[in-house]
């Protein structure tokens, strides 16, 4: 599926995101600045980066002129296995 502008293909998150509006909002800020080309969320497993990049996500897919589409790299745990998950996703160029 090829996203048109302001689709959101992410996961339903079964409840919402809690205390992270102002994280959201500076991840969006630096995503949708002309200065960040790519924007990396790290820290512990369990400490909530795929909520938040799911929430950023939905905020900022209306302003993105391809939308937005999630893709899981929970089978890929190395770096050498991220590339190919991601071109294998439908409507990735």
């Amino acid at each position: 599926m090829t996203p048109v502008p302001g689709t959101v293909v992410v996961p339903v998150q079964p409840t919402p995101l809690i205390d992270r509006q102002r994280d959201t909002e500076r991840i969006c800020d630096l995503l949708l600045s002309r200065d960040a080309r790519l924007v990396t969320l790290v820290g512990p497993g369990g400490s909530g980066k795929t909520r938040l990049a799911i929430a950023v996500a939905e905020a900022v897919a209306s302003t993105l002129p391809d939308g937005v589409i999630f893709i899981d790299l929970t089978n890929a745990p190395v770096a050498a296995e991220a590339e190919p998950t991601i071109a294998r996703r439908p409507g990735i160029a």
